[in-house]
C-alpha cells in the first residue's frame, strides 16, 4: 500500500474505533474482579456504596467530596474519555499517606478492573470483551441519548475550520462538539491523529486570546485550515467562545 493511500485511509479507520460507554466496553467477569479490588483498596475512602465518607474527620484531606455513581459521576465525567478516568485513578488512588495504613497501589490489570466496576455500577451495559488500556482514549463517557453542552469554564478540546469572521476576529467553524479534557497541554501526536479522524461538526466558536499561542503565531497563515483547539469554554448566549491555550493544525484542508 502506498504511504499516501495509507494516510488518506487512516481517518476512516480511526473514526471507526470511537465508542461510548453504552457500547459494551467491558464484561461482567472484569467488573466482578473490579468490585473485589474496590472493596479492598477503595471502599475505606469511598464507602461500600461508592457515595464517599461523609464524615471528613475520619480521613481529613483524603475525604472524597463526591459520589462515584449516579448524577455526581456523570456530571464530573461526561463528555470526557475513559482514559481520563483511568489516569486519575492510576495517578493518585489509593492516596499515599504515612500517617494512615492506606492499601498499596494496584497493578494495571486491577486498575482496569476497577474502571469496569465503576462503569457497571453506573448502569453502562457490559459486552463480550474486557476493557483494555489502548481502547480507553476512544471511549467517550456521555448520557445514553448523546453528549450534552458542557458548563462554562470547562477545559475542552474541539476541531474545526479557522475562519475570519471580520478583520482581526477569528472563529472555529464546522467544529466538533467540545469534549472535556483534564489539562491544557498541546496534543500528543496520537491525540492529533485522533483529532484528524473526527468528522466535521456543526458548532461555531469565537476564539479569544489567540496571542497566548505566542508572538510568532499568525492566524492568517492558517485561515481555511483544520485546527485542533484547546482552552476554556465560555458560553455567552447566543454564542460560545474558547479562551485559547493550544492551537495546532490538523490539516491544511478544512474538508479533511
Amino acid at each position: 500500500m502506498c504511504l499516501l493511500c495509507f494516510l488518506c485511509s487512516f481517518p476512516v479507520l480511526a473514526a471507526a474505533q470511537q465508542k461510548t460507554v453504552w457500547s459494551g466496553v467491558y464484561n461482567t467477569a472484569q467488573a466482578a474482579r473490579g468490585k473485589s479490588e474496590y472493596v479492598r483498596a477503595c471502599s475505606r475512602c469511598h464507602a461500600s456504596d461508592l457515595d464517599g465518607v461523609h464524615d471528613a474527620n475520619l480521613l481529613g484531606d483524603f475525604a472524597p467530596r463526591y459520589s462515584l455513581r449516579g448524577s455526581d459521576f456523570m456530571e464530573r465525567w461526561r463528555e470526557d474519555t475513559a482514559q481520563s478516568l483511568y489516569t486519575l485513578i492510576v495517578s493518585g488512588m489509593p492516596p499515599r499517606n504515612d500517617q494512615q495504613a492506606m492499601p498499596a497501589p494496584l497493578n494495571e490489570s486491577a486498575y482496569l478492573d476497577v474502571v469496569a466496576y465503576l462503569l457497571d455500577v453506573n448502569g453502562f451495559p457490559s459486552g463480550n470483551t474486557e476493557l483494555r488500556v489502548p481502547e480507553l482514549r476512544h471511549i467517550r463517557i456521555q448520557e445514553k441519548d448523546g453528549p450534552k453542552p458542557l458548563p462554562s469554564f470547562s477545559m475542552v478540546q474541539t476541531v474545526g475550520c479557522l475562519t475570519q469572521f471580520k478583520p482581526g476576529v477569528w472563529q472555529l467553524s464546522s467544529a466538533t462538539e467540545p469534549v472535556r479534557i483534564r489539562e491544557l497541554a498541546p496534543p500528543s501526536d496520537e491525540e492529533l491523529r485522533d483529532a484528524g479522524a473526527e468528522p466535521p461538526g456543526v458548532r461555531e466558536f469565537d476564539l479569544q486570546n489567540m496571542g497566548y499561542i505566542g508572538r510568532d503565531f499568525s492566524p492568517a497563515a492558517y485561515e481555511g485550515h483544520r485546527m485542533e483547539a484547546r482552552g476554556i469554554l465560555i458560553w455567552q448566549p447566543p454564542s460560545a467562545r474558547i479562551d485559547i491555550r493550544s492551537f495546532v493544525e490538523v490539516s491544511p484542508d478544512c474538508d479533511r
